[in-house]
This record gives structure tokens, C-alpha cells and sequence, in this order.
């Protein structure tokens, strides 16, 4: 017969589940309740979380999201508002006031995902492709056709990684 599950029947499970949902570690779970390690991580693995806890939490993230959203058009009206008011008296201040929109629009495509604070990088202008790519080709010099056609994907992979 099965154990039951460590988790499902700790008295402070409510709290772990909770916890668990916010994102806190498994190792800070453990330290805090004295649950183990392995437990824990079944626990939600197996798919022990309790419903109405889970779907709490995805209210609670929502609500967030909403909060969110009114505070970025209430942030976007006052810029336009400043922008509009100080345009033909304050020129000092209406540029400031397209810096702020300026900034206001990366935050926005952050948020949204549109914009990436990670660099890119491009294997096609990588020494080390180029050197790979190069002896591939030479490679294949006497399968004109094969060349050819991987010669063509690899152009084709790089116009749709540089999106010409």
C-alpha cells in the first residue's frame, strides 16, 4: 500500500501550498517546516496541489495584472497631460515629458515581452560558424547537389534569424 503523501497531511499544509504558489524554494520550505525535500517536490509533481488554493492564487495574479494595467494608463494619461500643458509654454519640461513617454513605451513592451534585455546574439557572423560552414561547403565540392542544397537551407536559416 501506498504511503500518503507527507504534505497532503502536514498541519501547516494550507501555508506550504501558499508558499509553494509565490515561489518560494523548495530548500526555504524545507528549512521552515521540516518537511523533506523530496516530499515537497513530489507533492507538487504529483499534482497534490489543492485546487482551491491554486485557483486563489490565479485570482491574486489577475487582480495583479489588472492593477497593473490601470497604473500604466493612469501613468499614461498624467505624461500626456504634463506633455500637452507645458508644449507651447515650457518646452524644457515637454521634453522631458517625451523622454518619460519614451520610457514609459519600454517599460510597456518589457512588460508585455515585446522587448528583451537580454543581448542577441547571431551564430551567422560567428568566426566559428563561418570556419564550419566554409569547410562544409569545401566539403562537398564533388556532391554539387547536396551542396547546393545545404548551401541554400543555411541561406535561408539566416534570412529568417536576421528577418530579411
Amino acid at each position: 500500500m501506498p504511503r500518503k503523501c507527507s504534505i497532503c497531511t502536514h498541519e501547516k499544509r494550507t501555508e506550504i501550498e501558499k508558499k509553494l504558489l509565490k515561489g518560494v524554494t523548495f530548500r526555504n520550505i524545507v528549512e521552515q517546516y521540516g518537511t523533506s525535500l523530496g516530499a515537497t517536490q513530489r507533492h507538487v509533481k504529483n499534482g497534490h496541489l489543492s485546487q482551491k488554493i491554486v485557483e486563489s492564487q490565479e485570482k491574486k495574479d489577475i487582480i495583479r495584472d489588472e492593477d497593473l494595467e490601470a497604473q500604466v494608463k493612469y501613468w499614461q494619461n498624467e505624461i500626456q497631460v504634463i506633455y500637452d500643458e507645458s508644449r507651447s509654454e515650457d518646452k524644457r519640461i515637454a521634453l522631458i515629458a517625451i523622454d518619460k513617454a519614451f520610457k514609459f513605451i519600454e517599460l510597456q513592451e518589457r512588460l508585455i515581452g515585446k522587448l528583451q534585455d537580454r543581448p542577441t546574439v547571431n551564430i551567422f557572423m560567428n568566426p566559428d560558424f563561418i570556419l564550419v560552414k566554409k569547410i562544409l561547403l569545401e566539403e562537398l565540392k564533388d556532391l554539387p547537389v547536396v551542396r547546393g542544397l545545404i548551401s541554400k537551407r543555411l541561406e535561408d536559416a539566416e534570412r529568417i534569424s536576421t528577418g530579411d
